[in-house]
Formats: structure tokens, sequence, C-alpha cells
């Protein structure tokens, strides 16, 4: 497998994040603990997400009066890793991120964000305006994107898709599938020309558009998934009740300017049940467990 990030980045990132989990982990990891310890999947790269929640995390503290901690590391799977082990308490998870951690440590959603009035989103495959692609079934014998091996809309959902169409990006593609490890990652794999075709959250393509990082004129858009349930934000059954009900109180009354306009305007309430389509298309593939 590919990836597009540079090395050096990546080892950076990773070492301040395990440096940050060993420095909170001086707190006692009990169930009564006033520090709640949250990790953030990087939707888009690891140093953007951080700076986005900064404000929403800030809001947290001033609502619930806890000593609130986060951290965002280079990818999906350490935030999966970190939950399994006790190292945080809560999580701002992918659909699929939040069915690997549930197969290795007792947790449950609590809440789930609101993008367009909606608490689901699609996946899209995109390409651009000048190439000959016009389908899914097209892809073959052509280069392609994903995100992170453990997104959901950046690769579990397209690659079933893929499937579906007569498509093994593992077999059928002009060399292997590249990881990219973010959505922005991948569009702009794409919008440059590094890459045929990319699978992307459609709302974080919306806002580079919206920012002025791509021009949607040049792009095309071959495939749109069916709705998926928003990112979960999923906390360990074993947090005492008082602090989820505090941060759930938090989260639902959000104020729409303080949430990264990539992660919601808003929140509702989210249970097991809303990901169980989910659950069983990681089942199928073979991704419900952690991978590296």
């Amino acid at each position: 497998m590919g990836r597009l990030e540079t090395k050096p980045l990546l080892l950076t990132v990773s070492l301040s994040f395990l440096l940050a989990l060993a420095s909170a982990c001086g707190h006692a990891d009990t169930p009564g603990t006033k520090t709640v310890r949250i990790g953030i999947v990087p939707k888009e790269s690891p140093e953007k997400t951080a700076q986005d929640f900064e404000a929403f995390v800030q809001y947290l503290r001033d609502e619930t009066r806890l000593d609130i901690q986060y951290f965002v590391p280079t990818d999906y799977t350490a935030v999966v890793e970190a939950m399994a082990a006790k190292r945080i308490e809560v999580s701002y998870f992918g659909a699929l991120t939040y069915v690997q951690a549930s197969n290795k440590v007792p947790v449950h959603p609590f809440v789930k964000g609101v993008i367009g009035g909606s608490s689901e989103y699609h996946s899209v495959m995109i390409t651009t305006k000048e190439s000959s692609i016009k389908s899914i079934q097209e892809v073959k014998g052509h280069t392609l994107a994903f995100g992170d091996v453990s997104s959901t809309s950046g690769h579990l959902i397209p690659h079933k898709a893929l499937l579906a169409a007569g498509v093994d990006p593992d077999r059928d593609l002009k060399e292997s599938p590249f990881y990219t490890g973010a959505h922005n990652a991948t569009a702009l794999a794409v919008y440059n020309g590094k890459v045929e075709v990319g699978a992307v959250e459609e709302p974080v393509l919306v806002n580079m558009a919206a920012i002025g990082l791509i021009d949607m004129s040049r792009l095309r858009v071959i495939w749109r998934s069916e709705p998926i349930p928003q990112y979960p934000w999923v906390i360990r059954d074993d947090v005492p009740t008082e602090i989820e009900e505090a941060l759930k109180r938090a989260f639902l009354n959000a104020p729409r300017e303080v949430i990264p306009p990539t992660v919601a305007e808003g929140f509702v309430g989210a249970s097991a049940d809303d990901y169980l389509e989910i659950r069983r298309a990681a089942e199928e593939l073979g991704l419900a467990g952690i991978r590296r």
C-alpha cells in the first residue's frame, strides 16, 4: 500500500501523541477521575485537526468544569489503540473506528454530529474533469487513493462499493491503492494530479471548496454513497454517569461557532444501534479489528 504523507512529519506527530498520552497518564486512570482525556481521529491533517478543536475543547472545559485534555495522532488506529489501552476516556471516532474500539474495550456512543441538518453524510469518489473516468466501474486499471485504512467514508464504504461494482482494489487497479491518511490529503492528491481517483468524505470536500482550497468545477464526482451515520463521540462504559451526563449536556448545547465546521453544526444523541450496518460491513471486509 502506498502512502502520500512524508515520514518525518508522521514520526514527529506520533512521538508528540505518545508523549502527551504519557503525561496525561500521570493522572489516576480510575472511574472517579475528574480528568477526561479525549482522542480525536484526524479527518484532516493532525495539525489542522488539533487547531480546529481548540475552541471547542475550551468550551467543554468551561461548561463541564472538567480537566479536559485532547490528543490528535497521525492516524485513526492510534486513537483506537489508546481507547483499547484505557489511555483515553472519550473519543471522536469515525463509525468504523468506533466498531474497532468496541471490539477491544466496552465503549458506547453518546452523541453524533449534525451537518446540513442531517445526522448522516456521504462518501464520494472524485476525479478531475479532464479524466476519462465517468463511473465507479471505470476505476479499474487506474490509480486510486483511500484516506486512512480505518476510515469509514475514506476506505470501508468506497471499498465495499468498488467490490460491488466488480472492481477489486487489491487486484484491478494500475497499482496498489494509496492511503493518504486524511480526507483533505486525498482530495488534494486528485486535484493536483498525483492520483486519478480518490475516496473522500463529502463534507470535508465541501468545506475545502468553501474556503478556497479547491475549485469544484475542476472535479467530477463519479460515485456517491448511501447515507452514513455521522461520526460518533464515544465514551468508555466505566466512566461515571455524572461525567457522561455533563459532557452530553455540553455537546447538545454547544453553540455552532465553537464547533469545527467539518465536525458538526450541532449534536444529537447516539446509540450503538445507529452503527449496526457499519459493523456488518466491517466484518464482511475483515476490517472490524485494529489494522496497521
